[in-house]
């Protein structure tokens, strides 16, 4: 509304940005700061690749569904 009543259309359109989109999309990057390192976090690799290997090797290609987790 404020950018609406100026005399000018450059200084509404200033108007709107520093007093309309510029805060909210401020406050929108801020509430999703946590969610995005959430993702972030869980995208990263095991850093101990050894565990991950040896996991690996013991798994059983016989089990298709893995519904028995015991080995074979």
């Amino acid at each position: 509304m404020i950018a609406i009543l100026q005399k000018t259309l450059v200084a509404g359109a200033i108007t709107l940005f520093f007093f309309g989109i510029g805060p909210c999309a401020l406050v929108v990057w801020l509430i999703g700061r946590p969610a995005r390192r959430r993702a972030l976090l869980q995208d990263i690799p095991p850093q101990d690749s050894a565990t991950s290997n040896e996991l690996m090797r013991d798994e059983s290609l016989n089990d298709p569904d893995r519904g028995n987790a015991d080995r074979n």
